[in-house]
């Protein structure tokens, strides 16, 4: 079916991702634009970690660690997200995991004032705040795409997760301008 629509420009605008009955357009522009927005959550404390952790008189290994614990924690609280969702529904996991790792986020900003082990801590502290948010807000948007987008849901998956590598390619850049 899918070469009906690249064979045939004029079927192209006919595709499921296109037409309205097949989820509603604000909730594909909303979920594009939060894995645009959230993406760079990831990366965008690479340019500066490791010279915080310098200065703090920390050693190397754990800047590798906490870049490690972030993922680590997103697979461990995937099945309590699923359970949050399946209880409270998919708005609030959205929102629920998105405030969850604006905290994460928020608290970097307060590295600078540890020194030693309580960088440590508070990194490894806040980034697995960030892979708990993470894995709720995922699981809730996830689920929101399989129940509206049924058919085209391929093609949905396919579009947000484009938008999550732009998102993750800026979090550097930002991050690096952030840290001046």
């Amino acid at each position: 079916v899918d070469g009906l629509y690249t064979k045939n420009p004029k079927m192209f605008f006919r595709h499921p991702i296109f037409v309205l009955e097949n989820g509603p357009k604000e909730i594909r522009l909303a979920r594009c634009l939060e894995k645009t927005a959230f993406s760079p959550r990831f990366s965008f404390i690479s340019p500066f970690l490791p010279s915080e952790a310098l200065r703090s008189g920390v050693p190397q290994w754990t800047v590798g660690a906490v870049f490690a614990v972030l993922p680590v924690a997103m697979l461990l609280s995937t099945p309590l997200s699923a359970v949050v969702c399946e209880r409270y529904g998919a708005r609030v996991g959205v929102v629920a995991g998105s405030a969850v790792m604006a905290v994460g986020v928020g608290g970097l900003a307060f590295l600078q004032m540890c020194d030693g082990s309580l960088f440590i801590i508070v990194a490894i502290s806040l980034r697995v705040l960030q892979g708990v948010g993470a894995a709720i807000a995922e699981t809730a948007a996830f689920d929101c795409i399989t129940r509206h987008f049924g058919s085209a849901m391929g093609t949905m998956i396919g579009i947000c997760e484009t938008a999550n590598g732009i998102g993750t390619m800026v979090g550097p850049p930002i991050g690096g301008l952030l840290f001046e």
